[in-house]
């Protein structure tokens, strides 16, 4: 049970003001993590949003002082950077990638026995009891709607279109991902990270800790997938290491995991805080619908400002509270 003064209000109702007419389908091609993954090494890519919109020259000043501080530091015994500092981030991450589809199982999954019926407050029930079995900490669940479809990624990473098409199956070639067109249901899924080596700031040590979420992620994804198949749905999950077609945060933020923070890149949960890494997954099982939250969190951010104060770069807002200007 959450604490007292932890408030549910009416779905689709968060503690900040949006406007679903004016939203836009996002591109993620537009994101700094456009491209990123093209080549060999994260970033590096020259084609990568990233490289293109600060320039190529700097860029590489980038990469080029970060791999020096890594050999420097490690070569150095620096705490935080040594070999087996290097080595736990190397072990934090890197596994197979999940399927981007998966199809509802065939019958003789199911020992020959019809799919899974119940109510969407069973399968939520259900589902909730099977994720946190196989290691997320907490779910969600929710209907996306007509005005949730405007939530959908126009291009992935990889410079993709996503279309929506009358297809059996979910799949990408060269030319574009394909979502079928289904009633679609959102699992919102939160991990755990480790509070501790977020302070560490730069370096392996918070590398491993933000790593690991994709890590654990991967293994809910799969677990999920096959169970939700078994039980005769459809599931859509993640196309590349860190992104689905969809944005985590909007699910963490509609369905209560979370409240959206000054630093609009993060939300915070009242119970676990900032350090959580939060993921979706799609599925045609429908699910009950689950309720954003009023904990005082959006409130607090209006005045607290520490976040402001402590950006190196200085580009976080010092407004006292959101504006549409």
């Amino acid at each position: 049970l959450r604490p007292w003064w932890v408030r549910e209000n009416d779905p689709g109702k968060l503690t900040v003001d949006y406007d679903w007419a004016l939203m836009k389908n996002p591109d993620q091609m537009l994101t700094m993590h456009g491209g990123g993954f093209r080549g060999a090494g994260l970033f590096r890519d020259s084609t990568s949003t990233w490289r293109q919109t600060i320039g190529l020259e700097k860029s590489q000043g980038i990469i080029d002082k970060s791999d020096k501080a890594l050999h420097d530091n490690a070569a150095n015994n620096q705490p935080g950077w040594q070999v087996r500092d290097l080595a736990l981030t190397s072990g934090s991450i890197w596994l197979e990638m999940p399927p981007y589809y998966h199809a509802a199982s065939n019958d003789q999954a199911r020992q020959n026995n019809p799919k899974w019926e119940g109510t969407p407050e069973e399968a939520a029930k259900m589902v909730r009891a099977a994720s946190r079995f196989y290691g997320a900490a907490d779910i969600r669940t929710g209907e996306l709607t007509s005005q949730e479809s405007k939530l959908f990624l126009t291009r992935d990473l990889h410079d993709l279109p996503i279309v929506f098409e009358d297809s059996p199956i979910g799949y990408a070639d060269s030319s574009k991902r394909v979502i079928p067109n289904r009633k679609w249901y959102e699992i919102s899924i939160t991990i755990h990270m480790s509070k501790e080596l977020f302070r560490y700031g730069e370096g392996p040590m918070r590398a491993a800790a933000n790593h690991s979420r994709y890590r654990q992620w991967r293994t809910i994804q799969i677990a999920l997938m096959n169970f939700i198949g078994t039980l005769g749905y459809e599931t859509l999950g993640y196309y590349e290491l860190p992104y689905g077609v969809i944005p985590a945060q909007a699910g963490a933020l509609l369905f209560g995991h979370a409240e959206i923070a000054r630093n609009d890149n993060f939300c915070i949960s009242p119970d676990w805080g900032s350090v959580q890494g939060y993921f979706t997954l799609l599925t045609t099982l429908p699910l009950a619908q689950s309720k954003p939250i009023d904990a005082g969190i959006s409130r607090f951010c209006n005045t607290c400002k520490k976040c402001a104060e402590s950006c190196p770069q200085q580009c976080i807002s010092y407004d006292n509270e959101p504006s549409w200007d």
